[in-house]
């Protein structure tokens, strides 16, 4: 009597198939975002396979005269040292142009008058340009605070301006993320 085994290699290939769609969907990030103000907050879930992450970004976006593209963005992990001993990460991005790269680029953010000089690393990415702000406490609180009531921010490098962004509503913005990741607001954007 001879078996026919194509019927259990199917069965088995399902199973095999079915087993990586549930890996892949218990490693897949859940996201939740929201408009606040001039700000996109959102949290993603991560499930890293060992630990449950959130990393919790909020994005402005403007583009310039020249109609490039450009985002700030504050971000930060539940995995991450909390404020108030670390603050969320600032990143500038531009989309094309000619920009200055490498290490210890002075850069400032003029917050409606209020200048807080910065370092950053400047580096080409796979959708342009980005800047990432070296993250001292003291530097980083002085600029979310200056934009916590702000209308708007200019980035400079430099000593040259090269974007103006819009971040009304950024207290807000701040404490959804305060809230998704679970860290204090009150000395950036105390509760009204």
């Amino acid at each position: 009597m001879t078996t026919n085994n194509s019927a259990g290699r199917r069965v088995l290939a399902w199973a095999i198939v079915g087993a990586a769609m549930l890996a892949a969907h218990s490693a897949r990030a859940d996201t939740i975002s929201e408009v606040v103000g001039d700000w996109t907050a959102s949290v993603e879930d991560v499930n890293t396979g060992q630990d449950q992450r959130k990393t919790c970004t909020a994005t402005a976006s403007a583009k310039d005269p020249d109609d490039t593209a450009w985002t700030l963005k504050v971000s930060i992990s539940d995995g991450d040292v909390l404020p108030p001993e670390a603050y969320p990460a600032v990143t500038v991005s531009a989309e094309k142009g000619d920009f200055p790269e490498g290490e210890g680029i002075p850069a400032v953010f003029d917050v409606d008058g209020t200048k807080v000089e910065v370092t950053v690393l400047g580096e080409v990415t796979d959708t342009g340009h980005q800047w990432v702000m070296e993250n001292d406490n003291d530097t980083s609180q002085a600029l979310f605070a200056a934009m916590n009531d702000a209308d708007a921010v200019t980035f400079e490098l430099q000593d040259s301006p090269v974007a103006s962004l819009p971040v009304g509503g950024f207290d807000d913005a701040y404490r959804q993320l305060g809230e998704w990741c679970g860290f204090p607001t009150d000395d950036v954007a105390p509760a009204e």
